[in-house]
């Protein structure tokens, strides 16, 4: 019976586990080691506008911010002024780059946070 349960539960994990969990375990890990001002930084994924978009809200004094970042392979790529600053903090760890400025057309800002929270 204990073997059952056993075998249940890691058929349920493995069923729950999606196709961007290694990249959301790496930003994860990097804002818990790296951005120690970001409390309760948990970042998630979202598809949006055929993007996908990585948000990481979290809270600084009284103050909300969101990081929104673009995954493109293995890159992060800095949306918005909160993730740009945070890269900077985050340093050269794995491949955290900005995005190039202009933003894309397709990239709005404001909806994409709006989606995260």
């Amino acid at each position: 019976m204990r073997r059952a349960i056993l075998l249940f539960i890691s058929t349920v994990i493995t069923a729950c586990s999606g196709p961007y969990d290694d990249q959301l375990d790496i930003i994860n890990y990097a804002y818990a080691e790296h951005v120690p001002n970001a409390k309760g930084a948990w970042c998630t994924h979202k598809t949006i506008n055929n993007r996908e978009y990585i948000g990481c809200p979290y809270q600084v004094s009284k103050y909300k911010k969101t990081a929104l970042w673009i995954l493109q392979g293995s890159t992060y790529y800095a949306v918005n002024g909160t993730a740009r600053g945070d890269r900077e903090t985050i340093g050269t760890y794995t491949d955290f780059k900005d995005m190039p400025l202009p933003l894309p057309a397709d990239i709005d800002i404001p909806a994409a946070i709006k989606a995260f929270n």
